[in-house]
């Protein structure tokens, strides 16, 4: 089913100096946020991202590299991995830390277009887009304008997911990434919307920049999910809405079977198929209830 991780990978870069350094001035580590956990870290990042973001500094509390630069680099590997396996970083980037220290940079190298055509479509301000997100805003806004026209979340999600699921068709190849670094098409929403073939990275950037613009509390979740009895890489979102109850959206297993299996999936249908850190998730519904998909049709 699918074979690509949905979370960029991330660029590990370890700071060999006694501090991190950027913009060639010194960072005071009192006055940047401080986290215990990598959920935290991660909603610390995404919330930033839909401000326009770029750079993170950070102190994770719960994580001290070691002063020894060959066991520091292990460990600062290590975290990267957990990063991009469990946290789900989206964005392409660098991840950097102090030897000896829990002091943490992020630096956000290149953005899915998904979050770009959000922004710009909440913020009103659609100068920084380029030529091709612009057609992709263009197609974004006429599904938006629909969606919002029906009364509740949970109808405009549906709507949404629908429109994903006929318009995407799942494709894979080996190769995620330009010479550039930057996504290919088909794993962004370039891929759902216009191209019409996309895999899970796709179809979960669509639907994040859709329901933004639908007033949807929407996430992106990363994991693995069970293919031919192998744990493969694997993306999806989530919803949280107005109670506080955060449900699982996987649009790909829409788009490949045409049903409602994975929408706003609770913990108890996640897990026979999902594996991921089920702790990233904020309020996770544990069993079936009146959302899930299922109980729609």
């Amino acid at each position: 089913m699918l074979k690509r991780l949905f979370i960029a990978a991330i660029v590990c870069l370890l700071v060999i100096s006694s501090q991190i350094v950027h913009a060639e001035e010194q960072i005071d580590w009192n006055s940047v946020p401080q986290f215990n956990t990598k959920a935290e870290v991660a909603a610390y990042i995404e919330n930033g991202r839909r401000q326009g973001q770029m750079d993170f500094y950070f102190v994770l509390t719960s994580v001290k590299i070691s002063d020894d630069k060959e066991k520091g680099l292990k460990e600062i590997l290590a975290l990267n991995e957990e990063f991009v396996n469990e946290v789900a970083l989206v964005p392409i980037g660098n991840l950097s830390g102090e030897y000896g220290t829990s002091h943490f940079l992020y630096e956000i190298v290149t953005d899915y277009p998904g979050n770009r055509v959000a922004n710009a479509y909440l913020s009103g301000n659609t100068q920084g887009l380029t030529a091709d997100e612009m057609q992709l805003y263009n197609v974004a806004v006429s599904i938006a304008n629909e969606a919002n026209k029906l009364s509740s979340p949970l109808e405009r999600e549906l709507y949404i997911y629908k429109e994903l699921c006929n318009r995407g068709t799942y494709y894979d190849e080996k190769d995620m990434f330009n010479a550039d670094d930057t996504p290919k098409r088909f794993t962004t929403a370039f891929g759902a919307l216009i191209d019409g073939k996309t895999n899970c990275s796709g179809f979960a950037d669509a639907f994040y920049m859709l329901g933004r613009m639908c007033g949807l509390n929407v996430g992106r979740i990363g994991g693995y999910i069970k293919e031919n009895g192998k744990p493969v890489r694997h993306g999806w979102n989530t919803i949280t809405f107005e109670n506080g109850k955060t449900y699982c959206v996987d649009v790909t297993n829409g788009s490949n079977a045409k049903n409602l299996y994975l929408f706003n999936a609770p913990l108890k249908i996640m897990k026979n198929t999902h594996r991921c850190n089920w702790d990233l998730i904020p309020n996770f519904q544990r069993d079936i209830d009146e959302r899930y998909g299922e109980k729609l049709q």
